[in-house]
């Protein structure tokens, strides 16, 4: 458990000694974000199945923040400790896989989380309503789950592919164009069943339509929130897989 907590305290140490480089870009999105949906696609879409535009699509936004976010944060850190030796050095000292993913999955929910509720509170302040404080939180919940996984499939993919620009390009020529079918912009249930079909197989999906339903916008489904948890687990795992097997590729 010390191993635990000293890999996490080194991790988060190494954000506090660049304050700016983390919290300056979330600044400038968040207020982006707010301007582009407030004074765009509000004057654009006046309402969206009854429901305040911002409010609709807030959530999403703050999903696929945390999604990349916690994606190419992981993936940049794990090539950083394959580049340094760092890894070989954690398996000289017998330190478990598990250790190593946990506090490293540890390191970028806190991260990301906190990079969240920077760009919450900046609605927060602009924005009359924004749902309350307990949907939210519920919010953030859901969030920290799908962190979990994108984090998960950050150290996996860096592990197999070990260069940060062929992840990155993985993330913008193959995950983001999935996402034009989830609920990150259009609820899956206007789509047609063989392509809502496609959508339920995008993990992505499941964030967006609970973090939608913790605010009453549409309906939760229970089996929603345990197919997240088990993409997360999986991510986890194949997280652990992966480093476990690093030194005999």
């Amino acid at each position: 458990m010390s191993k635990f907590f000293t890999l996490l305290s080194n991790e988060l140490q190494q954000v506090v000694r660049h304050p700016n480089r983390e919290v300056i870009p979330v600044l400038i999105f968040g207020v982006l974000s707010y301007i582009g949906l407030e004074f765009g696609l509000q004057n654009l879409i006046p309402t969206i199945q009854q429901v305040d535009t911002t409010l609709w699509f807030l959530p999403g936004l703050i999903l696929f923040y945390l999604m990349f976010v916690a994606y190419q944060y992981a993936n940049a850190k794990i090539l950083e400790k394959v580049e340094s030796g760092y890894l070989s050095a954690l398996r000289s000292n017998a330190a478990s896989p598990w250790t190593f993913v946990f506090a490293f999955i540890a390191d970028t929910l806190i991260v990301s989380i906190v990079k969240a509720l920077i760009i919450v509170g900046i609605f927060a302040i602009l924005t009359p309503d924004i749902g309350g404080f307990i949907p939210w939180m519920g919010i953030l919940g859901i969030g920290a789950l799908t962190t979990v996984f994108w984090a998960g499939a950050g150290i996996v993919l860096g592990l197999l592919r070990k260069e940060y620009l062929a992840a990155s390009q993985i993330f913008s020529h193959i995950i983001l164009p999935l996402l034009a079918v989830t609920g990150l912009l259009i609820p899956i249930q206007v789509y047609p069943g063989q392509i809502e079909l496609i959508t339920l197989l995008i993990p992505a999906t499941y964030g967006f339509e609970l973090s939608r339903a913790t605010l009453g916008i549409v309906e939760f489904q229970g089996w929603m929130l345990a197919a997240l948890f088990g993409w997360a687990i999986a991510a986890v795992s194949l997280a652990v897989y992966a480093l476990h097997t690093e030194g005999r590729r």
